[in-house]
């Protein structure tokens, strides 16, 4: 060597780094950004080419192409495979494979269509119809079960809890249906199975203490493994979507045969730092936006204050549900413009979510109409009722009468530590004597110290016709009902008086 090269200056050993030229390849499938990836597929479909190899020069793939210095020097029609099949660097990708699934279909294809499962504790209905709006908004005709209805592309063709086996043969034996989504329950489960012998997504949102006593079910861990049926049905090429923050749902990935998605309200929980480290796919919350994360990668998805059945952030549990929609409808294979979507025009209202969380401003008065039936989903939707401005809170609630005493003795005592009145009545005595459900709900309500009063009305439109005689201007009814249609009929144009306070109507008092 007669030359020392100077501090910062870079010589160039050769003009090109082609394979064959002595560069090297490595490969980064994993670390493409969502926007790269259909810049890529939109750059085929306009040249015209259904192989087609882009090269393209950019910063980094982990962000999308407008946000840095990057263009395409040219496209092939038929480009070199080796540096795919055995890069110098990262995992070999079979290409040719999916070459060869294009130029030669499966000629013994069953014509099965994606199914999509979904089970938990809380938030299995709203779920299901938020990935069906996801998945009609792009475009597919979904037949879809859950508890409230059948619907076969956006038509209701029963009304009822289709939450069962039967429900997913009645989705399935339509012809016109592209995607199944189908709500699963322990109750099916337990007494006729699926309905179903594998599924393509199968979700599994939580497990809290619900039903606990019921077909030789006394533990929460029994529950699990129960529910982690829907999980072990996943075909092996399809998608397990777990939530993170669940320690039972977490464990349940060993059941799961394909890919796994993570869900989680906490970017920094350590099961999903490891998993995206690992190229793993999450959907997560971040800077209050609703994101995707892969390897070095994090797609943008929507502002959680953007998506209507959140809240603005406050009704956290939808922030969750939303989360395990757009990882499903992701799955499926969705872009994140058809989840952005998606989320930005599914809203809390009994048109498009009937009896979860719809929200009406009656003008004098507020109205929220929920399905919590149990303590954990009621300690979810306090922080919603809690955050609804109001000058008192005045519910109507009730409860299966097939729950343990104590799950109905702590649900009463739940509902009195959220609201100034609560009114309770008896729809469902499941096995009980008349009386026996609502005696235990009055009896946990009373328990709780506090100013709740607590009145004891059996049929359920006496007690909403009660709860709407008793409100005032400023109010915030709760109703935890379901009879939802009457309810919201009634409440049309009705007028709500200031209130006028009496000697006797001091917030005390349980009668």
């Amino acid at each position: 060597m007669e030359s020392v090269i100077a501090t910062g200056k870079v010589i160039y050993l050769k003009s090109t780094a082609n394979l064959s030229t002595g560069g090297t390849a490595t490969d980064v499938t994993e670390d493409v950004h969502p926007e790269v990836k259909y810049a890529a597929e939109r750059i085929a479909r306009l040249v015209g080419l259904d192989i087609i190899g882009i090269d393209l020069l950019a910063e980094t793939l982990t962000v999308p192409l407008e946000e840095q210095s990057a263009a395409v020097v040219e496209v092939n029609a038929g480009p070199g495979f080796r540096m795919h099949l055995s890069p110098t660097h990262g995992t070999g990708r079979d290409v040719g494979h999916h070459v060869i699934e294009m130029l030669f279909p499966d000629k013994e294809d069953t014509g099965r269509i994606p199914i999509v499962a979904v089970t938990g504790t809380n938030g299995k209905t709203t779920t299901v119809r938020l990935i069906s709006h996801l998945l009609r908004q792009a475009g597919g005709c979904v037949g879809t079960a859950c508890t409230g209805a059948i619907e076969i592309d956006n038509h209701v063709i029963m009304r009822g809890d289709y939450s069962g086996p039967q429900a997913a043969v009645t989705v399935l034996r339509e012809p016109t249906v592209e995607y199944a989504v189908l709500e699963v329950a322990r109750g099916g489960i337990m007494r006729r199975g699926l309905g179903f012998d594998e599924c393509q997504v199968g979700v599994l949102l939580n497990i809290e203490s619900d039903h606990l006593g019921e077909n030789d079910i006394h533990t929460l861990d029994e529950l699990a493994r129960c529910k982690t049926v829907v999980i072990d049905a996943v075909h092996q090429e399809g998608t397990a979507v777990l939530n993170a923050d669940d320690p039972r749902v977490l464990a349940s990935r060993e059941w799961a045969r394909g890919k796994v998605i993570y869900f989680s309200l906490d970017s920094d929980s350590e099961p999903v730092r490891e998993h995206v480290q690992d190229h793993g796919v999450a959907f997560t919350v971040h800077d209050e936006c609703i994101v995707m994360r892969q390897g070095n990668v994090e797609a943008s998805i929507i502002s959680v204050g953007d998506t209507p059945i959140t809240f603005e952030g406050h009704a956290r549990f939808n922030v969750a549900n939303a989360l395990a929609a757009s990882a499903a409808a992701y799955a499926l294979g969705l872009s994140i413009a058809d989840i952005q979507l998606g989320l930005q025009t599914f809203h809390p209202t009994p048109g498009q979510n009937p009896g979860r969380t719809n929200f009406i401003d009656a003008g004098d008065i507020k109205v929220l109409i929920d399905y919590g039936h149990n303590v954990p989903a009621l300690k979810a939707l306090s922080e919603l009722v809690s955050r609804i401005p109001a000058q008192r809170r005045i519910s109507v609630a009730s409860a299966p009468g097939n729950r343990r005493d104590e799950d109905l003795y702590a649900l009463g005592a739940q509902l009195a530590s959220m609201h100034d009145i609560v009114l309770l009545c008896e729809t469902a005595p499941r096995g009980r004597p008349v009386g026996e459900t609502v005696g235990l709900l009055r009896a946990g309500a009373e328990s709780e110290s506090g100013t709740c009063r607590v009145e004891v009305i059996m049929d359920e439109r006496h007690a909403v016709d009660r709860a709407f005689d008793e409100a005032r201007e400023g109010d915030l009814l709760v109703l935890l009902i379901e009879d939802i249609e009457s309810a919201t009929e009634r409440l049309r144009g009705r007028r709500f008086l200031p209130d006028t306070p009496t000697a006797d109507s001091d917030a005390g008092g349980r009668t």
